[in-house]
C-alpha cells in the first residue's frame, strides 16, 4: 500500500530529486502520489524548472526523431510526467505558456505525427503507448486556454 506524502516531505522528494540524491524519474513517479492540496504549496518549488520539464523535453526529443522507440523508462516516465502536469495544469498554466523549450519540442511531434505518421502504429503496427501521455500534454495545454 502506497503512503501519502505530508507537506514536509513532499519538500524533501523534491530537493531530494534536485540534489541528486533521487533520480529525477523516481521523483516525478513519487509525486505522481502526492494529493494535489499538497502539491500547490509546492507549485513555485524549482524542480519543476530545473528537472522535471527539462527531462520531459530530454524524452520528448527523443520520441520525436521517429526513427527510435522510447525504451520501457522513458516510457513510463513520459507517462508519469504527463499525468501529473495534466492534473495540475490549472496550477502551473504560467509554466505551461511560458516554457517556449517544451512548446517546440511539442509542436516537433506533432509535426512528426502528422508528416510522417510516426508514433500512430510502432515497427510492429501497433499503437504506440507514448501517443496517450503526449495527448495528456495536449489536454493540459487545452485546459488553461
Amino acid at each position: 500500500m502506497d503512503v501519502l506524502l505530508n507537506d514536509e516531505q513532499t519538500g524533501a522528494l523534491l530537493d531530494a530529486g534536485i540534489d541528486g540524491l533521487l533520480s529525477v524519474d523516481d521523483a516525478i513517479e513519487q509525486l505522481c502520489e502526492v494529493p494535489s492540496k499538497v502539491l500547490l504549496s509546492y507549485m513555485n518549488h524549482r524542480f519543476y524548472a530545473q528537472c522535471l520539464f527539462p527531462r520531459l523535453v530530454q524524452i520528448l526529443e527523443q520520441w520525436s526523431n521517429g526513427q527510435t522507440t522510447l525504451n520501457d523508462k522513458n516510457s513510463v516516465t513520459l507517462r508519469h510526467t504527463s499525468n501529473f502536469i495534466l492534473r495540475m495544469s490549472n496550477s502551473m498554466s504560467d509554466e505551461l505558456q511560458n516554457n517556449r523549450i517544451l512548446l517546440t519540442v511539442m509542436q516537433k511531434c506533432l509535426n512528426s505525427i502528422s508528416d510522417c505518421g510516426y508514433f500512430i502504429h510502432t515497427f510492429n503496427k501497433e499503437e504506440d503507448s507514448n501517443l496517450s501521455s503526449f495527448d495528456c500534454l495536449v489536454q493540459a495545454y487545452a485546459e488553461i486556454e
